[in-house]
């Protein structure tokens, strides 16, 4: 795979009815940046098309902005792939006024937990159950499509920057060694 370092910012209609072109104008360029095609390389189109469409379906649900930003970067290690918006900062099960660790989801395999290091600084950690876990689910806030994306990336985490209004969700796809 050839990667020339690059960068994008792909600006969109906060409308669910652009989510599949708007997925596909990112796939199309990670395809030309890489000059592979993705699906060829199933794990990372899997990883990329899941997290880009989690991102997409997060900000036109949840942003209550315009538009849907999302930056991506490329280089010889990874993809990073980056959602801002100006809607209102995100809480995710305030652990505190600083710090904290806070469970957010359940998929009988895994849970999701939000990290805060600030009020508005958080990185996302998956750790697995166990076969002998009997969670109570109906304690567990519903954050699936965060799950997704904590899943297939290398490193997940949102922050919220005070100053200029922006909510910045970036995910971190570490590529493999040539």
């Amino acid at each position: 795979m050839r990667i020339t370092t690059t960068r994008k910012e792909f600006i969109f209609l906060n409308d669910s009815l652009v989510l599949t072109p708007s997925l596909k104008q990112v796939l199309a360029f990670l395809e030309d940046s890489t000059g592979a095609s993705l699906v060829e390389n199933y794990e990372l189109h899997f990883k990329v098309k899941s997290i880009t469409t989690e991102l997409l379906t997060n900000g036109f649900k949840h942003s209550h902005a315009n538009t849907v930003n999302l930056l991506v970067d490329i280089d010889s290690s990874h993809i990073i792939i980056q959602k801002y918006d100006s809607g209102p900062p995100v809480t995710f099960g305030k652990p505190g006024p600083v710090a904290g660790k806070v469970q957010l989801s359940y998929d009988i395999m895994c849970r999701l937990f939000a990290n805060y290091t600030g009020e508005h600084n958080v990185s996302f950690s998956i750790e697995e159950c166990t076969d002998d876990e009997i969670p109570d689910i109906e304690s567990v806030t519903e954050h699936f499509g965060l799950l997704i994306i904590a899943k297939c990336a290398d490193e997940f985490t949102y922050h919220y920057n005070a100053e200029n209004r922006l909510n910045l969700f970036t995910a971190v796809i570490k590529l493999p060694s040539a």
